[in-house]
């Protein structure tokens, strides 16, 4: 891929995110902003999500991770998912950008620029209180602290792969995903298990393409069998 068209995947990228964050998060109130006009109805069905998330059961974190604990996690991404798409009243596509969204796991964004970009406003008590009960667990060698960032990347790398609708991009879709956060974002490299999260979703992608009843843990499970690519 040329490079000025990698740089303009990426630059779409991140403003997908950016704005998106902004409509759900009371940066804009007006009906006519960049956000609202990229994302019509985000700014009502984001809340929908950061609350539904809020009134699950705490998650605790565990040194001893088994099977039943990650079967039980993944099954709690499928629940997210379907109330998302219950939310995008049956929008499989819709469905992926809000449980991507849903699971942000940053207050901000720190630019190579100086500046600090907010990704949320929710206050202290609010933002812990979802990020406790997000799923944890997902893949067997999940860390102690769990893998609650990943799902972001699957679901949002899920949505760029149906977006885009080309195989092309939907092979570079982690990858660009990656290089976008390293182009703007101060401190960021590649994370290998970013990218098998964002394999994942395109796989995700792919099965919702052939069957709109796909769960995500029936993906998910695929990574304790194989690599995935």
């Amino acid at each position: 891929m040329p490079a000025a068209i990698n740089r303009f995947y990426r630059l779409a990228i991140l403003l997908f995110l950016l704005t998106g964050v902004a409509a759900c998060s009371g940066i804009t109130r007006g009906r006519h902003t960049l956000a609202h006009m990229l994302h019509p109805g985000i700014a009502r069905d984001v809340p929908l999500m950061f609350n539904y998330l809020r009134a699950q059961s705490p998650t605790p974190l565990t040194e001893n991770l088994d099977t039943a604990r990650i079967e039980l996690d993944r099954q709690r991404v499928d629940s997210l998912y379907l109330y998302a798409l219950d939310v995008a009243r049956g929008d499989y596509l819709r469905a992926c950008a809000l449980a991507g969204l849903a699971c942000l796991t940053h207050r901000s964004i720190p630019l190579r620029f100086g500046l600090n970009v907010p990704l949320t406003f929710e206050n202290d008590s609010l933002l812990n209180r979802r990020f406790n009960r997000m799923p944890r667990y997902l893949f067997k060698d999940s860390p102690t602290e769990g893998d609650s960032d990943k799902i972001q990347h699957f679901f949002m790398s899920a949505w760029l792969a149906m977006r885009s609708d080309s195989p092309m991009l939907s092979n570079f879709a982690g990858h660009l995903i990656e290089g976008g956060e390293a182009l703007l974002i101060d401190a960021r490299q590649d994370d290998e298990r970013d990218l098998r999260a964002n394999a994942l979703g395109r796989r995700f992608a792919r099965a919702l393409q052939l069957d709109i009843t796909t769960l995500p843990s029936q993906v998910l499970r695929m990574d304790d069998m194989e690599t995935v690519e």
